[in-house]
């Protein structure tokens, strides 16, 4: 992210600058007249991570049931205002180890059946383990 500010000067005089992440996102949300904000693409993202070691993971049919169920649009709309792009894969669409890989879409039913064919009916309890990498310039969510 840079906050680009200048003073004209002769030709002009463009001052680049890294904005803070929460300065960044106030000005995507409310631009302050006469600040240019240029937000590149983000590089950050995020996984979510199954032992598949160990039931009920091991079955491909509850980890194919998990990817039907999460509603990866929901949770872009839940970030700080600045994740725009939805990937399958670690690299992003621009990048020349990209491969495209068509993506399933939320399908609550059918990973209903898959549960039910892993032998899980009713669902099943997990729990989750969240690594956060503590960064002090981003805002508090």
């Amino acid at each position: 992210m840079r906050r680009c500010a200048g003073r004209p000067q002769g030709r002009g005089l463009r001052l680049y600058q890294p904005a803070p992440p929460n300065v960044a996102v106030q000005e995507v949300k409310k631009p302050t007249p006469g600040v240019v904000t240029v937000v590149p693409k983000p590089l950050g993202c995020t996984w979510v991570f199954f032992n598949v070691t160990k039931p009920p993971f091991d079955n491909k049919k509850v980890r194919q049931a998990v990817a039907y169920a999460i509603d990866k649009k929901e949770i872009i709309k839940g970030t700080i205002g600045l994740a725009e792009e939805i990937n399958n894969q670690f690299f992003t669409n621009d990048s020349s180890w990209y491969i495209p890989v068509k993506d399933r879409e939320v399908d609550l039913a059918r990973a209903k059946q898959l549960l039910a064919e892993a032998g899980y009916p009713n669902g099943f309890k997990m729990e989750f383990l969240q690594f956060t990498i503590p960064n002090p310039s981003m805002p508090a969510m």
